[in-house]
Order: structure tokens, then sequence, then C-alpha cells
């Protein structure tokens, strides 16, 4: 059981867990794209770290509003 002090860890920890890993995976591929990319500007690549931002924001969001 939790003391008052500790925080509880969430309704909806599982799937945080599940997102930061989808962020994670998400991330990596955008930096290894734009690492050997033969192209010097991979316009591709950066949209797919966008996406992996904006991932990341939901997450963020999602664990702001569980408290």
């Amino acid at each position: 059981m939790l003391s008052p002090t500790e925080k509880s860890p969430g309704k909806h920890r599982k799937t945080r867990n599940v997102i930061n890993l989808v962020f994670i995976v998400v991330a990596i591929v955008a930096m290894a794209g734009i690492a050997l990319s033969p192209s010097p500007t991979p316009p591709v690549w950066f949209v797919v770290g966008l996406a992996a931002v904006l991932i990341k924001m939901i997450e963020v969001t999602w664990r702001m509003m569980d408290r």
C-alpha cells in the first residue's frame, strides 16, 4: 500500500509505457534515417522525427491529466 507521501502510478501507466516505447522506436528510426540518408537534406526523416515528438507530447499530456 502507498503511504500518503507516495504518488499513485496512475490509471493509464501501461498505456503510457507503450506510447513511450513507440516514441523511442520512431525517434531511433528518424535519427538513423537522418544519419544514413545519402541526400544532404532528408525531409522525410525530419517528418518522422516530428511525429516522434508529437507522440511524446501526447504521452506527457496524458501523464499530466492522470494526476
